[in-house]
């Protein structure tokens, strides 16, 4: 579940081409289109069948609608706040929260018709739905990192995939941005990823856990630079 215009329609594709690259059985996906040419919030989905190994399953009975279900969200990635929020109809306590904490307020606050809510408040909110919330500015971060606030986008598919809550690999991802995406090389900065992930799941996961996901990081970029078949 992906919401806010702000890149979010390629952060969608970018997750699906590297699933079909991956093999998944079956993907689906909606995206509101009309609504970020106007420069309104939207929200997409992206749904996977995966199937284990030998299993056999009529994928018309398991997979019928290209939306989540209301509570069936397992990763929701928000790229503003207040439309994480306002997407959360979708979570329940197995979903997992990664929001970016940099704010776009309406044009009712800027009209002083409204009032934005505090950014600890959202957060408290998510976390009546789930514990799972990592937070960051990755607004923020991209600008200061790679000098592109744009790039925040990127920037939350490197913390999914740093958190393993993404059924696609790195190797996959990284093949998806260098075919489809213009600037490659500013929409994937590897030790970008790897620094900004370090200082947000740092913040939010135990340090055992932001070890594991140095090594990760570590051994997938050993592995491109020496030409071997990676593990992930």
């Amino acid at each position: 579940m992906l919401d806010v215009a702000d890149g979010v329609i390629t952060l969608r594709r970018i997750i699906e081409f590297a699933a079909f690259k991956d093999g998944i059985d079956m993907i689906l996906g909606t995206e509101k289109l009309g609504l970020s040419q106007r420069e309104g919030a939207l929200d997409c989905c992206c749904r996977f069948l995966i199937k284990e190994p030998g299993e056999v399953v009529d994928e018309r009975d398991s997979l019928l609608s290209p939306t989540v279900c209301y509570g069936d969200a397992d990763v929701l990635i928000g790229l503003e706040p207040a439309e994480a929020l306002r997407n959360a109809k979708f979570a329940s306590e197995k979903t997992v929260f990664i929001v970016n904490e940099h704010t776009i307020p309406p044009v009712t606050v800027w009209a002083e018709m409204a009032t934005y809510p505090e950014l600890e408040d959202i957060l408290a909110s998510l976390r009546e739905f789930s514990d799972k919330v990592i937070s960051l500015n990755a607004t923020e971060i991209a600008e200061e990192e790679v000098g592109d606030a744009q790039k925040a986008n990127v920037l939350l598919l490197g913390v999914a995939l740093a958190a393993g809550v993404l059924p696609v690999s790195y190797e996959s991802v990284k093949q998806t941005i260098e075919e489809e995406m213009r600037d490659v090389e500013a929409n994937w900065q590897p030790w970008m990823l790897v620094i900004s992930g370090l200082k947000i799941i740092g913040n939010n996961l135990r340090l055992v856990f932001l070890l594991l996901i140095f090594v990760f990081f570590l051994v997938a970029l050993v592995e491109r630079d020496l030409g071997l078949d990676s593990y992930f």
